[in-house]
Order: structure tokens, then C-alpha cells, then sequence
């Protein structure tokens, strides 16, 4: 993306591979998400998923933790995955 390219050429760092989780403010809209995000993750190695401080978000987070633990998935701060 240009985003990603400019910051790059300016020595910004971040990261271009990302999932929105929660564009509709629903339990099971952001848990399918979450899977999206797993499955990438799997493929790409990583992943940030991003989502508003919302209840629904916190519950669907906290509801997937043992399907995101058991597929391997390790949860990180963002800056961990900055290039």
C-alpha cells in the first residue's frame, strides 16, 4: 500500500498485513473474524488484527483465546511485529 510504502521510505516503522475484527459491533461477526485473522496468521507467520476497546470485541476476544492458543497463534503487543 502507499501507506506502508511511504512510512518504509521514511524509516516509520509498521507493518502491512492486517484484519479488521470488528467493522459491525457483533459477537459472532468479530469470532469469525478472529478466524480469518488465525487462518492468515498460519500462512503469513503474522498478523495484526485490529479492533476498537468495545464489549463486544472484549468478548469475542476473550470467548476465541483457546482457539487462537490452539492453533499456535501467540498473542504479541503490535510493536513486536513492526518492521
Amino acid at each position: 500500500s502507499v501507506g506502508y510504502q511511504t512510512a518504509k521510505s521514511k524509516g516509520i516503522p509498521t507493518y502491512r498485513s492486517s484484519v479488521f475484527l470488528d467493522n459491525q459491533k457483533d459477537v459472532d461477526y468479530i469470532k469469525g473474524q478472529i478466524k480469518i485473522a488465525v487462518e492468515r496468521t498460519l500462512s503469513d507467520e503474522k498478523l495484526i488484527a485490529i479492533g476498537h476497546y468495545h464489549p463486544a470485541t472484549a468478548q469475542a476476544i476473550l470467548e476465541m483465546l483457546d482457539y487462537i492458543k490452539g492453533n499456535g497463534v501467540e498473542l504479541v503487543y503490535v510493536e513486536e511485529l513492526l518492521e
